[in-house]
């Protein structure tokens, strides 16, 4: 019998429905504080792992005789995961991409908005009970925006900024044209996006290739007066390269949901900024993401039981995502 553990808090109900669905799997169902070495135990004779996301608690499991052959990620990112060690072990890795397409979409284009018509300004003139008209702002349709990364939420931005009538350029690792986008690139004309666009947008995976990409070089790469928008991962944009960015004038704004160090120092400069919007690393939640998750993962559990492997979302672990 096919035997999983869960290290990711489930509802009684769906925990109800994996045991009517699943007959044939024996649930284990831990609690993630539980003492680690009971972990270890329940982990090493599991078949598939599911939310075990600690990287301590992974070589605990891999370092004695196991049984361990698949483990699902409850997020999209796998960065934080030791993906070297379940290379050597022969594990596969599936994750919650898609999951968090609509909330990040939504998000991208939400921040665009507040950015452009002042809105952080408005909102702390609302905190001090002012009514003071700002000088008239700017408006999204009509520009140009450049997404880098053209996955599933990329594309999700993409068809979105059409419907504010905007040029979309998009960066692929290997360029593939979509009915949204207007110009697809490669990473060698990374800089055409960036010259051209009035907002950027990084979704990137973060990877040995993207660490830091956006860096100082990049950031005069861009349009002067254009916003910078990241929703992807902290450390693909180097933070003092951004600040002096902002600092300079070069580009007017930025929406950050991550950053490379988190959280966010106290000290940092960009709390202050006006111009700068930050949320805490919660453009992808939403009250749906642990059903749309689980339902992921019950489509590849039946593809694993009746193929033998997973088979969507599967990460490659040499290329990181």
């Amino acid at each position: 019998m096919t035997r999983v553990m869960f290290n990711r808090m489930v509802t009684d109900e769906q925990k109800s429905r994996l045991t009517k669905d699943f007959p044939e799997v024996d649930f284990v169902f831990t609690d993630s504080v539980a003492d680690p070495k009971l972990l270890a135990s329940e982990g090493a004779k599991s078949d598939v792992l599911v939310g075990v996301e600690s990287p301590d608690l992974l070589n605990a499991i891999l370092s004695v005789p196991n049984q361990v052959r698949w483990l699902h990620s409850w997020f999209a990112g796998v960065n934080h995961l030791p993906l070297d060690l379940l290379d050597e072990h022969h594990v596969w890795l599936t994750r919650a991409g898609g999951v968090a397409v609509n909330p990040i979409v939504e998000t991208t284009i939400c921040l665009m908005i507040m950015l452009t018509r002042n809105f952080r300004k408005y909102g702390k003139q609302q905190d001090a009970h002012q009514w003071i008209q700002l000088e008239w702002p700017d408006e999204v349709h009509g520009k140009t925006i450049g997404i880098l990364g053209m996955g599933n939420i990329g594309k999700g931005i993409a068809k979105m900024a059409k419907a504010f009538d905007m040029e979309v350029w998009g960066l692929q690792q290997f360029p593939q044209p979509n009915e949204y986008t207007d110009h697809i690139v490669g990473n060698d004309e990374l800089d055409k996006l960036l010259n051209a666009a009035d907002y950027v947008v990084n979704i990137l995976p973060l990877t040995a290739a993207t660490k830091y990409l956006m860096n100082e070089e990049r950031f005069n790469q861009m349009k002067k007066g254009a916003y910078y928008l990241n929703v992807g991962r902290g450390a693909t944009t180097d933070t003092q390269a951004l600040i002096e960015a902002l600092q300079s004038g070069k580009i007017k704004g930025a929406g950050l949901d991550v950053i490379d160090v988190e959280p966010l120092p106290p000290d940092s400069p960009l709390w202050d900024m006006d111009q700068v919007i930050i949320l805490a690393h919660q453009a992808g939640f939403t009250t749906q993401y642990d059903e749309r998750t689980l339902q992921l993962f019950e489509r590849n559990l039946r593809n694993y039981l009746e193929k033998g492997k997973p088979n969507e979302n599967l990460v490659n672990l040499e290329a990181g995502y």
